[in-house]
Order: C-alpha cells, then structure tokens, then sequence
C-alpha cells in the first residue's frame, strides 16, 4: 500500500478535510499491467473489506469516478482487465441500469500469490 507523506501543515491541514481516503496497492498494477486496473480493483477489495460479505456491489459510473478519479472510460477499460483475468463478474441491473461487480474471492487469492511469487523469483 502507498502513503503519503506530506510535510507541510498547511498541506496536511487541507488533506484532513478530504472526504474519501483511498488504498492503493501499487504491486496489484504491476502484477496486472494496468494502473486503472489496479485502482478500481484495490477500491474493490476496500469495498468488500468494509461490507466483511461475498456480495454484488453496485456502483455508478459517477460514484467510482468520485473515489478513484478513473474516467467512464477508464473505468471500463479496467473492467475488462479484470474480467480477463477472472478477478470479477460484471451485469448490469435495474432501471436504469447499474453496474454490479462481485469479486472472484478464490481467482483473486490465486493471483495475488502468483504476484507474490513472481516479485520473490525477481
């Protein structure tokens, strides 16, 4: 996970009054090739992680782009890096029709230690 390090107050001061604070883990990027990948997936593991449950989590286009900054395309572009690699499923529901993503518990643990691995042979 990456931090930020600020030194100033004034600085440091104006981040307190962030409303979103957002974990990154910049190895899950790597390991998948993409950064946008890696961001939506890492707000997806802090979203399940909160929620503790293997369950369809919805989320508008606007909803993610306002915690991750990733674009509407960015954010599809994501989705089917992690689709490819199995690490979630997607449908659409509802009218209007809304996203719903639910993360491959299992494909997601056998990736991540794979990464691991690969980092640890490197």
């Amino acid at each position: 996970m990456t931090t930020l390090s600020i030194k100033s107050s004034a600085a440091s001061g104006e981040l307190q009054k962030l409303k979103t604070k957002y974990h990154y883990y910049p190895e899950i990027s790597h390991a998948l090739g993409s950064v946008n990948a890696g961001i939506l997936l890492s707000y997806l593991i802090k979203v399940r992680e909160v929620n503790d449950a293997d369950i369809w989590l919805s989320s508008k286009v606007a909803a993610v782009r306002s915690i991750t900054g990733l674009s509407r395309v960015q954010q599809k572009t994501a989705i089917k890096v992690l689709s490819r690699h199995s690490l979630i499923e997607t449908k659409r529901a509802g009218l209007p029709s809304i996203r719903h993503f639910k993360l491959n518990a299992r494909k997601l643990t056998e990736f991540l230690m794979g990464s691991n691995e690969k980092e640890a042979e490197s």
